[in-house]
């Protein structure tokens, strides 16, 4: 059963409240998509491990913002409280270029319990969207649709079938 996880920033400081250094995830702002009576739980995180992520995400040559380093931290503390063999999705909603001159770009200083300098990252793979209208992914060049699991077999295109 899926279930919808909310990242709650945690300051420097500790506190939950106030200013905190993801941009993009704020308490004033909610959109109406939102259904907060519908989320399963509310996962917190310092907002430092999420930029020490997004820093070692850059290191594999994924250029992403300090959200995306927050996603990539708060699928991990929910990996670590089901099973490793779960499925957790999330998103990497931006890329790094609008937060150049934020401390992004800085040194962060390590604190207990960060998990990001326990991760070891090895690599990445990205599959490319690709509709059957175009082309078969499994033919297309720009895919490079390697996959000998079944289940990673890309949905056909509802125009077509």
């Amino acid at each position: 059963m899926p279930k919808l996880i909310f990242l709650q920033p945690v300051r420097r400081s500790g506190c939950k409240v106030g200013k905190h250094r993801i941009q993009g995830i704020s308490d004033e702002f909610i959109p109406p998509i939102v259904k907060l009576d519908q989320l399963d739980s509310i996962i917190c995180l310092d907002d430092g491990d999420g930029i020490i992520m997004a820093q070692k995400l850059a290191g594999i040559g994924l250029g992403v913002g300090i959200s995306s380093g927050a996603n990539f931290i708060g699928a991990l503390k929910i990996q670590n409280e089901v099973s490793e063999d779960a499925v957790i999705v999330t998103v990497f909603p931006d890329d790094n270029k609008k937060y150049l001159s934020t401390d992004l770009l800085k040194e962060e200083p390590i604190k207990e319990g960060f998990l990001s300098p326990d991760v070891e990252l090895i690599g990445f793979r990205s599959f490319k969207r690709v509709c059957y209208l175009c082309c078969d992914p499994s033919e297309c060049a720009e895919a490079k649709y390697i996959c000998e699991h079944p289940k990673c077999t890309l949905p056909g295109c509802p125009a077509r079938h």
